[in-house]
């Protein structure tokens, strides 16, 4: 009776002091990055403990990661501590078990459940988004992103390092209205598109555009109006396209065109070529032929720029003297006194000429003869 109470007694005592672990963090479930940790806690330690953590690969077994931390309880024997788990960018992805254990000389403890975790080292990808850098935008602009990521823990779209209306998601696509009509001022501004998965990786875009809603203005340098035109003649045309912003005009947005007075479309003018100067474009093209062309017709101009800002239209009138379809002919050389005397004094010499061969022919028949 008195060796079992005293049994007893031990068993008591070695309960009593045994120590605990508590995990803290991560949670059953939780994703892991590259970089981790692991928050637990200590009591009824004596001396120095020792806590362990064992990443295993469920697919593959034989593929562990294993950390381990020492750490000294205070005199109420209680200890905190942060272990850090991680992984290099080669570890396979997928379900793990994490099991975290705490061991110390001449004490006893629990052995927590083992966490199913699952590690994701790969960074999200942005596979397109929109707007592009350098783009010219006005009013509703839309800004989008499509991810290649399957754990997306939240997107989000800054302007100017500022948050925007709607700006946070979780799906695979980011879509986002940002209204520049209460913005003041136009110029660059920065957008940023961020992504982070569950595990903590991170990708973000960030590109500037341009707020520009003045609209642009157009000159008709050449032709200039009436024009003293031959059959067939080549007309050169040549415009001055400025905006507030320099390249804020793309060649593909100046159209010239050719109409009748009515405003009939009849051709286009081939563009030749185009020089940037700062913030104006200058715009050669060539009315190749004219002989299909009315006697009076206008070359009609409407620029737009890359934000879809309309320019007022130009309009040049140009007068020619001939009929519709004129047929080019050879001009007739100009007859003068001079002219006239040079004619007849070459009639004469014909005459001649011709007179003395035959006089000529004559003699030559009439010595045949005598002989």
């Amino acid at each position: 009776m008195r060796t079992f109470a005293f049994l007893a007694g031990l068993l008591l005592s070695a309960v009593s002091f045994a120590g605990t672990i508590t995990i803290t963090e991560p949670a059953d479930g939780d994703f892991l990055g590259r970089s981790n940790q692991i928050r637990f806690n200590i009591t009824n330690a004596v001396q120095k403990v020792r806590v362990t953590a064992k990443a295993t690969q469920v697919a593959n077994p034989t593929i562990s990661v294993t950390v381990f931390i020492d750490v000294t309880p205070d005199t109420a024997g209680k200890a905190s501590g942060t272990l850090n788990l991680n992984f290099a960018d080669t570890q396979p992805n997928g379900p793990y078990t994490l099991a975290i254990t705490a061991t110390e000389p001449g004490n006893s403890y629990n052995v927590p459940t083992p966490l199913n975790v699952t590690v994701d080292v790969v960074n999200p990808e942005f596979i397109n988004f929109n707007p592009i850098n350098g783009v010219f935008v006005r009013d509703m602009v839309l800004i989008s992103a499509l991810f290649d990521e399957d754990n997306i823990e939240e997107w989000r779209v800054k302007v100017a390092g500022n948050d925007i209306p709607n700006n946070t998601g979780n799906t695979s696509t980011a879509i986002v209205q940002w209204d520049t009509s209460a913005i003041s001022s136009d110029g660059q501004r920065n957008i940023d598109i961020s992504i982070e998965d569950k595990a903590g990786n991170r990708a973000n875009k960030s590109f500037n555009v341009t707020i520009d809603r003045l609209a642009p203005s157009s000159t008709v340098l050449s032709p200039t109006g009436d024009l003293d035109l031959r059959p067939g003649q080549r007309i050169p045309v040549v415009i001055d396209v400025q905006d507030q912003f320099a390249n804020a005009v793309d060649p593909r947005g100046v159209e010239v065109t050719i109409t009748d007075l009515q405003g009939n479309l009849l051709a286009r003018v081939a563009r030749i070529g185009t020089n940037s100067n700062g913030n104006t474009l200058n715009w050669v093209g060539r009315i190749r032929d004219t002989s299909d062309l009315p006697s009076a017709f206008k070359i009609v101009v409407d620029v737009r720029d890359r934000a879809g800002n309309q320019a007022l239209r130009q309009e040049v009138t140009v007068q020619s003297g001939r009929a519709v379809n004129t047929t080019p002919v050879e001009p007739p050389q100009p007859v003068n006194s001079d002219t006239v005397e040079r004619v007849g004094e070459r009639s004469r010499f014909r005459a001649i000429k011709a007179q003395a061969e035959r006089r000529q022919s004559s003699r030559s028949r009439a010595q045949r003869n005598g002989k």
